[in-house]
């Protein structure tokens, strides 16, 4: 509408300019070399603007056909840039498609297509990758380093070469400097913690962990539960450096972060006691106890009570059971509570329960205890082949890989994995190689090796290497 309105305008000039001249006639008389001229107003006037409108189509033209090469130029680079980012998506497809020679053709094309250098030499050393070569792949990585644009995409491909080559120092170098270049980012700061607390580097793990909780790059709930863990191995770094008021502290934000930790409830719980505050210590175990039952908080529980009489440590240890009754190892603390006050009729009552709910080697050499105590030696054999023949039951088990450890850690021996190891029964399937567990009856400690380790009342648990392990 506005042009429509603009040129009724332009016009409307032209018309008036036209009227005005004719209302004014006049004479033009031009004397120039001999040559004499005359002529009017207008049709001077209509000349030079003839003279203008041949001048401007002449330029026009001139200027066309000038930018004629630039343009064919243009075009060219055009048709090259979109061959060059074609080949490029072809050469990531190729690459997430596992196409090893489509990938290596496309990634020479675009970079001999495209000046974008950082695109190019990640997908050439993606297709390295790819292909196997690991070396290639080290290359483009590396001078991906030197450009500011491109350094960190370099640094991702050169950690993920160093984990996969298991080099954990050199992986931890590199993404200390992706966390330098851009703080916060997600899967930096897992990494980073992985690794911290893969090397045992607690305090740094827990820094970074902290630092990814406020950011929210580490989801809420897991990470309240790592860092329990990682509060918990540094609780006894600091009570084996003998730093007690250290200890404590850390301990009792451990068991305030994840209340189900069973390590954390028992240092804090001793610590209490220590301290003259049994009554606050049995109040932590029981807390635990209702989150996650375990042995050790049982036995916690009834040193803390200083009873010695086994009858009297039925009555303590049913204070703690309530609190969460129907748990399997609340009604197993029970039953071996009540085999060491030597009540066979309950005790057997409650380990045949147990047994048909859940069977293995912990309760079968419970019952070949039971036996024995109630008189019954012929039956103590039977027991103790099916305890040589059945999985050792609950243990502390990673719940990413379902590897067993003979005790509680931060980090799981086997996959590394942060927090995730706990007091489970391990699942059906087998598991990953681990230390294998020999359960010994109580008559037979003595003559265990230097490496046991004592798991319950009655029960040693022997740490023996697989077969074929060095």
């Amino acid at each position: 509408m506005w042009r429509a309105i603009w040129l009724f305008v332009k016009i409307g000039i032209a018309v008036a300019v036209a009227i005005w001249l004719a209302e004014r006639p006049g004479l033009v008389v031009v004397d120039w070399q001999g040559w004499h001229v005359e002529t009017s107003v207008g049709f001077v006037t209509l000349g030079v603007f003839l003279l203008a409108v041949v001048t401007a189509l002449t330029y026009n033209s001139w200027r066309t056909i000038r930018m004629v090469p630039r343009r064919v130029i243009d075009a060219r680079r055009g048709q090259r840039r979109a061959n060059g980012y074609r080949a490029l998506t072809l050469g990531m497809v190729a690459v997430a498609a596992g196409d090893i020679e489509e990938a290596r053709r496309q990634a020479k094309k675009a970079d001999s297509l495209l000046d974008d250098r950082p695109l190019t030499q990640l997908l050439t050393a993606q297709s390295a990758q790819l292909g196997g070569d690991e070396a290639a792949a080290q290359r483009y990585f590396t001078a991906m380093l030197e450009q500011p644009e491109t350094e960190f995409l370099g640094l991702r491909g050169l950690i993920t070469q160093a984990l996969k080559s298991g080099d954990k120092t050199r992986a931890l170098e590199l993404v200390e400097r992706a966390n330098s270049l851009r703080p916060g980012t997600p899967w930096v700061l897992d990494t980073l913690i992985e690794l911290r607390s893969g090397a045992g580097d607690w305090r740094s793990a827990q820094l970074a962990l902290e630092e990814g909780l406020r950011r929210k790059a580490v989801p809420a709930a897991a990470g309240e539960r790592w860092l329990a863990a990682l509060l918990m191995e540094r609780a006894r770094e600091s009570a084996d450096d003998a730093e007690t008021e250290a200890a404590l502290q850390q301990a009792r934000r451990a068991h305030e972060l994840d209340p189900g930790l069973t390590p954390a409830a028992v240092m804090l719980a001793r610590a209490q006691a220590a301290k003259g505050n049994a009554r606050r210590a049995r109040k932590v175990l029981e807390d635990s106890w209702a989150v996650a039952p375990h042995p050790d908080l049982a036995a916690a529980y009834l040193e803390i009570s200083g009873v010695d009489d086994s009858l009297k440590r039925v009555g303590v240890l049913e204070k703690l059971a309530a609190r969460n009754r129907g748990a399997f190892e609340a009604r197993l603390a029970m039953a071996e509570a009540l085999l060491d006050a030597a009540l066979w009729g309950e005790a057997r009552k409650r380990l045949q329960a147990l047994v048909a709910e859940e069977p293995s080697a912990r309760l079968f050499s419970l019952m070949a205890r039971l036996e024995e105590g109630d008189g019954k030696p012929d039956a103590v054999r039977g027991w103790l082949d099916k305890a040589a023949g059945t999985g050792a039951g609950a243990g502390w088990i990673c719940g990413d890989c379902g590897a067993r450890s003979p005790r509680w850690s931060a980090v799981c021996g086997h996959c590394g994995s942060l927090g995730e190891t706990g007091w489970r029964v391990p699942p059906r399937a087998d598991t990953p190689p681990g230390p294998a567990l020999a359960v010994l009856p109580a008559h037979a400690e003595a003559a265990a090796a230097p490496e046991t380790e004592a798991t319950g009342r009655g029960v040693t648990v022997a740490l023996a290497p697989d077969k074929g392990s060095p």
